[in-house]
């Protein structure tokens, strides 16, 4: 098989788990968001977390439909962050991980910038690599 064949064939496996996972993050995430939020009168205040905390979803859900030439790296890269933000996103959201002494809304706040920071770097680092083999 050539290293840019579809980009369904070899990980069969774990896009589906990417996918399943992302669903179950974005559901999850939303709700958590909505939960925490449930006594804020500013409902444009929660629209604009909502958008915020969706936004890593998002931008990995347009790099899998929009990334050109999807390498076997390529591919498992971006599968691989799917799950990972998936799962960091339901923890933090989740209020385990909240420091003491923090605001609820930190959590809501920081983890998509890193989780942003972390996309921004993994996928190009991945597609640089992969053109050089």
């Amino acid at each position: 098989m050539s290293e840019t064949q579809s980009k369904n064939s070899e990980f069969p496996i774990l896009r589906a788990t990417a996918m399943v996972s992302m669903l179950v993050g974005v559901v999850g995430s939303v709700w958590l968001t909505l939960y925490t939020g449930r006594k804020n009168e500013s409902y444009l205040l929660l629209t604009l977390f909502v958008l915020w905390v969706l936004s890593p979803f998002a931008i990995l859900l347009f790099a899998n439909r929009r990334l050109k030439e999807k390498t076997n790296l390529t591919s498992w890269t971006l599968y691989m962050l799917m799950i990972f933000v998936a799962v960091a996103s339901l923890i933090g959201y989740s209020g385990i991980w909240n420091p003491p002494g923090t605001h609820t809304a930190f959590m809501f706040l920081i983890i998509p910038l890193i989780l942003w920071v972390m996309i921004a770097f993994a996928i190009p680092i991945a597609v640089v690599v992969s053109k050089r083999r």
